[in-house]
């Protein structure tokens, strides 16, 4: 099952997960707040309603910031140990942009004429790191 849902960050249960520190830093909730959760939160029918699979820190940081809702795809309801062996490859298979890959991403924001101050509010990295950069 594939169904993309609109659902308040309220209705989603969250279950046991292998990151027992979701690490909600600052810049994540602000990006959150101003950006809205941008990649959908995958979440199963349950017991308790919609469990989310993958996506906690999402759903953690909707709730701070008090979104209405928060885009969610429906998946069918995992076994318990595909649902951790999946939790453990998504979380260990995540990696950063480079710095010349953020430093490219900005320059393409200035040639579109956003400044410098506007970049570092909107990606939520220090003013005098975007300027050097």
């Amino acid at each position: 099952m594939s169904v993309a849902l609109l659902v308040h960050p309220d209705a989603l249960a969250l279950r046991d997960n292998v990151r027992t520190d979701a690490r909600l830093d600052p810049a994540f909730v602000a990006s959150v707040r101003e950006r809205g959760v941008l990649q959908p939160i995958v979440a199963y029918p349950g017991d308790e309603g919609l469990v989310v699979e993958f996506g906690q820190r999402r759903t953690l940081a909707a709730r701070e910031t008090g979104l209405a809702w928060v885009p969610v795809w429906l998946a069918d309801s995992p076994a318990d140990v595909d649902r951790l062996v999946d939790q453990i490859v998504e979380n260990d298979r995540r990696e950063a942009l480079t710095v010349a890959e953020r430093v490219r991403g900005w320059e393409q924001l200035a040639a579109f004429g956003v400044s410098a101050s506007a970049i570092a509010k909107k990606t939520g990295h220090p003013r005098a790191e975007v300027r050097t950069g």
